[in-house]
Parts: structure tokens; C-alpha cells; sequence
């Protein structure tokens, strides 16, 4: 009989079962599984045997554990659809914490890098696929796309994202988008740019929001050292969609939100000004070790784990530089723009955090500085609702921080103390080649003598300016004009006096108007003046002179009737 009829038929793998394309990936995993299913089951278990060592994150125990947790679901096309929920990372967490005695690691110690040794190289190597297969069988698009360090304890990481979805009352479904879950490390023919480009489509489709998870002393400086992590920074720099929320994992995760939560909206609609109120103070606990941190931002001395990695990140940041002036170094400029990119995040906190402290003081004039010297941002969107600038040392610093290359300005000063006699200031020091403004001056001690002064004081180049003047001591009617439209109130401001008051009362009687309807002119009104009107043009000779005067009394009447409640 032929040795080969004699071998008993060997069992299918799940990846020849798998329902795939011919994929290159794929067929990687394939052709594996294939090679060892021709061999004679003796000489197979033989070369698995001894091929495989017996302990270690590729040991067979280990191995063997891993897989029959983790079970292959389904291949899901794109990286960036392989996004994971909370549960998902608790089920890895979970095995991580039963398996690590065998490995001879605590929990406590636990992080990125010993997850991937143990529990995902191991997962994937079979099938060549990403963790995020081994959980789940279809694709998921990212909420959330996460910039961290692989040396975060994964205890603490989870400990983050639980706050972060109590902070921004997200559900368990909530997607987060992690490179390590996310990718096939097992890849054999990866191209020299895939990673680059992957992490691009992941944000793309996270619509560029952000968690940005950053260690605590005395290991935040390493998060501000990662090539990897500056450039999923740098790829979010000019996004006009931009949200990122930063993170620290220190004793307690402190977290700080772009923009109000939901919580805190509703907060702000029911009881204006709360909600800024309690986005500040519970944001309060936020190190301010970290801005110093950030303010040391240096991309030469970033790092990455692979010489190939830094070097083609290297590249890559170059790249985004481009254009480059002359004398101007492309690293040199991507470090200034992501050194005011990180700042600016903390910026808010930092200004509300501000006392009259010399040493606070001198920190503030840094940041500002730093945050000034992104001389290539052209578009800024800033909110530094809830800070004291009442404070007129505060007020400088903050506006010294914006760009001076900005051309859209959206500034968010809700419930800032300004008054009057401020508003001056904040005109002057806008960016000279500004063109677009959007100002909220919304819960601020402002009047209609306020805003004519600081709208006589703007550039003349200034295309539009918006401001919201809700809550606060500004005529009905000129709150009415600021909602005209982005030209109303500068066209208004170049009237006199006595223009500006006829505008003023002409937006004040159609609010009047507008509460009192029975004022405005019925059908019957409008059909009566058709019929005198007809009466008048079709046969007036027919009409008797005493009837005729009398049409035209009556008519006379409708017309300023209507006129007026027009």
C-alpha cells in the first residue's frame, strides 16, 4: 500500500475554513497551515514538537492557553475598521491577570509590551491576523482613536477608559481604536509605509477624535518621547473637526475634555454658566507638571523601538513639513508646531489653574510663548470659557498666546468677567492677518457701548465677525442684529448715531411683533385692500364721488395697517 494512502487523513485547520479572499495576508496564513497539513502526521507532530519551545510567550503551554481563549472569528478587511470595546479589553485584561503568575510577572505590572509577548503574538501568529479578530467577527469603526504609550500599566489604561466613558456618558459599545489590537504583527511582506498610512485612515475614520493618554510623573516625559505617538499628534494638527481629550494615569486618572460633556451642555441650557463651572473645577486635579513637561517637547530626541521605525518617521515628518521656507529645518518646524499643539490642549486648564504666583506667572509667559511660536497654524479654534480675565495679567497672556499667522479665529470667552473697558484690549491684540472671527462673549458684563467700541477697534481687513452675546447686559436689539449674519454688526458700527438707533428699534418692533401675531396682517385685511384696489383700477367712473372718497379712506387705512405690521 503507498505510504501516503496509509496516513490518515488529516483534519482541516479553521483557516482553511475560513471564508477569505486570496488576499496576500491570507494566503500567508494559508500557506502555512497547508505546508504543515501535507506532512505525515509523526513527521507534523515531530516538527511542532521541536520547533516550538516548551515555555516563554511562544511556548506550546502558552500557546495552546491562548488559543483556546482566543478563538479566530473572522478576518475584517481595513485596519481601521478593527476597532475595540471596553468589555473586549477586560476579557484580555482578565486572562492577562490569571496567566501572568505562569509567566513570572504581577498584575500590577502588566502593560503594553508584555500583553503583545504573551497574549497577541501568540493569538495571531496562526491565522496572521489582528487580536481584534479574535474578538469579534465584524468590523467596527472607530469612536475614538487612543495615542498611547506601550509601557502604560494596562490596570491603570483600563482604569482611564472607564473614566473617560463615565466622564463623556458613553456606552460599552464605544470603539476604541488601539494599533496593537488593530494590526497583523505577523505580517510577512508589511510595505515600508502601510503603518504610516494605516494610522491616517484609523483617525480619518475616528472623524480625528482623540484620547491622548499620557503617564504620570515621573513617566510623562516618555510619552512625549515616542516618534509614533508625535506623529499620530502631527497628523491631527490642521483637522478643522479636531477633538482630543488628554489623560494622565497618575494616583487618580485625571481627564481633560475638548469642549463641555453632554452632562455639561444640558448643565449650561438649564442654568447658564454651570456647566463651565463644573467642567473647570472638575478638571482642577489636572498636574500641571505635565505643561512642563510638554513645553520640553523635542522631536530629535524622540525615540522608537525599531532604528528603521524612527528613521522612516523621520521621513515622514519632513514630509508634513512641507512647504519649508528657507533656513528653515523640517524636524525644527514640526517640533514648534507640535510643541503649541500640545500646550494648547493644556492651555485652558493652565489659565484657570492661574494665580499671582511669580514662579506660575513666569511659567504662563512660556507656555504663551510657546504656544505663539506655531507660526505656520492658520485656523485656531480656542476655548477658554470659566477663566478669571478680569485679571488683566491673566487677559495678556492669554491672548499673547494666539498665532500671529491665524486667519480663522473661533474664541470661546463664555463667563470670563470681561467687561467693557476689556473688550478693548482683546481687539488690539487680534492677529493682524485675521479675517474671519467668531467670538463668544456669552454670561460676560458687556453692553451695546462695549461691543460698538470693540467693533470700531477691529481691522478693517477683518471678511467676518461673529459674536454671541447671550446672558449678558446688551440691548434686545442687538442681540437680535448679531444673529443677521457675519457682516451685520460691522455694517452696523460704520453708521451714525442716529442710524445705529433706527436699527436698533427697527429689531426691537419685530420682536414685538413676533411675540403679539395679532398685530401682523390677516387674509381679511389682504383680500379687502385686492377688492378696493379692483374697485378702483377695473370701473371708477361707475362709483359715486361719495363712495369713491370713501374707498379711498378705506384703502388709505389698510394700506398703513399693513404697512406698519409688516
Amino acid at each position: 500500500m503507498n505510504r501516503s494512502q496509509s496516513m490518515p487523513k488529516l483534519r482541516p485547520s479553521r483557516a482553511d475554513l475560513a471564508d477569505r479572499p486570496g488576499s496576500s495576508l491570507k494566503s500567508q496564513a494559508l500557506s502555512r497551515t497547508e505546508s504543515l497539513s501535507r506532512m505525515p502526521a509523526p513527521v507534523r507532530l515531530e516538527f511542532q514538537r521541536h520547533s516550538a519551545p516548551a515555555t516563554g510567550p511562544m511556548g506550546r503551554s502558552n500557546v495552546k492557553a491562548v488559543g483556546k481563549w482566543f478563538k479566530f472569528q473572522s478576518y475584517i478587511d481595513g485596519l481601521e475598521n478593527r476597532s475595540v470595546t471596553m468589555p473586549q479589553l477586560v476579557q484580555i485584561s482578565s486572562f492577562a491577570v490569571r496567566q501572568c503568575y505562569s509567566w513570572g510577572m504581577q498584575p500590577s505590572a502588566l502593560n503594553f509590551h508584555s500583553i503583545h509577548e504573551w497574549i497577541v503574538k501568540p493569538a495571531t501568529r496562526e491565522y496572521n491576523s489582528s487580536m481584534m479578530e479574535h474578538l469579534s467577527d465584524r468590523k467596527l469603526v472607530p469612536n475614538w482613536f487612543v495615542s498611547h504609550f506601550w509601557g502604560d500599566r494596562m490596570q491603570k489604561f483600563l482604569e482611564c477608559l472607564r473614566q473617560h466613558l463615565a466622564v463623556r456618558g458613553l456606552s460599552a459599545r464605544t470603539g476604541y481604536w488601539l494599533f496593537a489590537f488593530a494590526n497583523r504583527h505577523h505580517d510577512l511582506t508589511p510595505s515600508s509605509m502601510s503603518s504610516l498610512s494605516d494610522s491616517h485612515a484609523a483617525i480619518r475614520a475616528s472623524n480625528f477624535r482623540m484620547l491622548m493618554v499620557l503617564g504620570d510623573s515621573p513617566d510623562v516625559h516618555l510619552s512625549f518621547s515616542r516618534a509614533w505617538c508625535a506623529y499620530e499628534w502631527a497628523l491631527c494638527l490642521d483637522s478643522a473637526t479636531l477633538s482630543v481629550d488628554v489623560a494622565t494615569l497618575g494616583q487618580d486618572v485625571e481627564i481633560i475634555t475638548s469642549g463641555l460633556t453632554t452632562s455639561e451642555v444640558c448643565s449650561n441650557k438649564y442654568y447658564p454658566g454651570s456647566g463651565v463651572t463644573a467642567k473647570n473645577h472638575r478638571e482642577a486635579g489636572f498636574p500641571l507638571h505635565v505643561v512642563k513637561e510638554a513645553l520640553a517637547f523635542n522631536l530629535n530626541k524622540a525615540e522608537a523601538s525599531d532604528e528603521v521605525d524612527r528613521q522612516r518617521l523621520t521621513h515622514a515628518f519632513i514630509g508634513l513639513a512641507q512647504p519649508l521656507e528657507e533656513d528653515t529645518d523640517g524636524i525644527q518646524k514640526m517640533t514648534r508646531r507640535l510643541r503649541s499643539f500640545l500646550l494648547l490642549l493644556l492651555w485652558p486648564n493652565v489659565l484657570f489653574q492661574a494665580s499671582q504666583d511669580k514662579d506660575y506667572m513666569r511659567v504662563l509667559g512660556d507656555v504663551a510663548k510657546a504656544i505663539q511660536g506655531d507660526w505656520w497654524r492658520k485656523s485656531l479654534r480656542l476655548s477658554l470659557a470659566g477663566c478669571d480675565f478680569s485679571n488683566k495679567e491673566v487677559l495678556a497672556m492669554g491672548l499673547q498666546s494666539l498665532p500671529k499667522s491665524l486667519e480663522t479665529l473661533k474664541l470661546d470667552l463664555q463667563f470670563t468677567g470681561l467687561d467693557d473697558m476689556s473688550l478693548t484690549p482683546v481687539a488690539q491684540d487680534l492677529p493682524e492677518r485675521l479675517q474671519n472671527l467668531t467670538l463668544d462673549l456669552s454670561g460676560c458684563h458687556i453692553t451695546d457701548r462695549g461691543v460698538l467700541a470693540f467693533l470700531k477697534k477691529l481691522s478693517p481687513d477683518l471678511a467676518e465677525v461673529t459674536i454671541k452675546m447671550q446672558h449678558t447686559s446688551v440691548s434686545k436689539g442687538l442681540l437680535a442684529l448679531s444673529r443677521d449674519g457675519p457682516s451685520a454688526l460691522q455694517k452696523w458700527a460704520l453708521l451714525s448715531h442716529q442710524e445705529r438707533a433706527e436699527v436698533l428699534a427697527a429689531k426691537l418692533e419685530i420682536i414685538e411683533r413676533k411675540k403679539n401675531p395679532s398685530v401682523a396682517p390677516t387674509p381679511a385685511h389682504v383680500n379687502k385692500k385686492a377688492a378696493l384696489e379692483s374697485m378702483l383700477n377695473l370701473a371708477p367712473s361707475k362709483i359715486t364721488p361719495n363712495v369713491l372718497e370713501q374707498v379711498k379712506a378705506d384703502l388709505a387705512a389698510l394700506e398703513k395697517s399693513i404697512e406698519k405690521a409688516a
